[in-house]
């Protein structure tokens, strides 16, 4: 799929438009909107030209231009694994058909392990998707069934019932481009008390979109509705605000995703997580038989080897997963002290 904003990406339109963005022309712009945009009026659409008027239109319209969608926003579990041997880690790329037997299938196997899994983290960094009815299910993993969620515009739609479901402690790692049905998916897990959210605030784009072709190439992106969440209200456009707020630059984010022990620049706050402690311990070498021989014999002139540092555990360079582990280590702590 290929899409982005014509300004910076998934920020809304109208607040500083590029001076390379291409415009389309105004009446085109103007006959979609009066067709396909819900209750607009006839002065709103009344602009001297494209950018006042997707400006006043800016929590409501959207200028989609063509680029090549990067490989890790892909549909699904993108990834999966073990962190410190009990923390399950599952990344997800994009809320859609499949996304739940996908998931649970994946945690399932970690679940199996020797040591089973004390917390999981859920990625939601850069997910999005529209399928809000798939959210709900993954939802479902996490939450007890029948518990009330949101409503996108064909009813209220609430967790199924998952027999194998985890109700431990969960950490949700969210960004300004998580949008979409995962939006709406970590929002839901953050107003139930299922997850501490982690990351920057989310895209405010938890909505029932339709994309609109014109001439240009680019396309509008009408909002439709905002979906409802149970006890009311909507994701507001400056998005849903992290428990625990780490702002982190786009690039640098994608290469902690890639790797997240990776040590990536132009960070704009990298705290120091409790969990990056690298060992000091060193370990003596292995002596051999003939040179014990020689030493109880008083005959060995050969200096000694140097002992070698053993192995260090691999250091996690990404500050929102780091901190979303500390927060699983903690509660992993605290449900073992009470035991």
């Amino acid at each position: 799929m290929k899409r982005r904003l014509a300004t910076a990406a998934a920020m809304w339109l109208g607040l500083s438009l590029s001076v390379s963005a291409e415009l389309p022309p105004l009446a085109e712009v103007v006959s979609l909107l009066k067709s396909n945009l819900p209750g607009v009026t006839p002065e709103q659409l009344q602009a001297g030209d494209v950018e006042s008027l997707l400006g006043r239109l800016s929590n409501r319209v959207r200028l989609l231009e063509d680029y090549e969608e990067p490989a890790l926003d892909s549909a699904a579990v993108t990834s999966s694994s073990l962190l410190e041997e009990r923390f399950a880690y599952l990344r997800l790329g994009e809320v859609a058909r499949g996304a739940f037997t996908n998931t649970l299938d994946r945690l399932t196997e970690l679940r199996a392990g020797r040591r089973g899994v004390a917390g999981v983290v859920l990625d939601l960094r850069f997910a999005g998707g529209r399928d809000f009815a798939a959210g709900a299910q993954l939802a479902g993993i996490f939450l007890p069934a029948g518990t009330p969620l949101f409503d996108a515009g064909d009813g209220p739609l609430s967790t199924p019932t998952v027999t194998n479901r985890f109700d431990g402690p969960l950490a949700v790692l969210v960004n300004g481009q998580t949008h979409g049905a995962a939006e709406a998916l970590a929002t839901a897990l953050q107003q139930r008390g299922a997850a501490l959210l982690v990351g920057d605030a989310t895209a405010g784009d938890a909505a029932v979109v339709q994309d609109l072709p014109l001439t240009t190439g680019q396309r509008l992106r009408v909002t439709l509705s905002q979906v409802k969440f149970a006890e009311g209200h909507t994701v507001p456009l400056s998005g849903t605000l992290p428990d625990l707020r780490l702002p982190i630059v786009a690039n640098a984010e994608r290469a902690y995703l890639r790797d997240p022990f990776t040590i990536a620049t132009s960070l704009t706050n990298s705290p120091t997580a409790t969990n990056s402690i690298t060992t000091s311990v060193r370990v003596r070498r292995r002596v051999n038989e003939a040179e014990l021989v020689r030493n109880r014999e008083g005959t060995n002139n050969v200096a000694p080897v140097p002992s070698e540092p053993a192995p260090a555990t691999p250091i996690i360079r990404d500050p929102v997963l780091a901190r979303g582990l500390d927060f699983l280590k903690g509660r992993a702590l605290l449900a073992t002290q009470a035991e």
